[in-house]
């Protein structure tokens, strides 16, 4: 009925690939999810930055003339 030369995955071979890949795929998240709060914070800074920037500009004259 079947030939000892064909042979395939056992169930238990199927379900350690399962649980391997699914493991990576985690670790893929979790990193992917770390990158994605870092730009955030990072545009977030990058906009407190633009912001004190072009508000010393605009009171940079008051600010010479008090330092005068």
């Amino acid at each position: 009925m079947f030939d000892a030369s064909i042979r395939g995955f056992s169930l238990i071979e199927m379900l350690v690939a399962l649980v391997v890949l699914s493991l990576s795929l985690s670790v893929l998240y979790q990193a992917a999810m770390g990158a994605t709060r870092n730009v955030r914070v990072a545009s977030e800074y990058t906009d407190a930055v633009m912001l004190a920037e072009s508000m010393l500009a605009e009171h940079s004259h008051v600010l010479r003339k008090t330092l005068r």
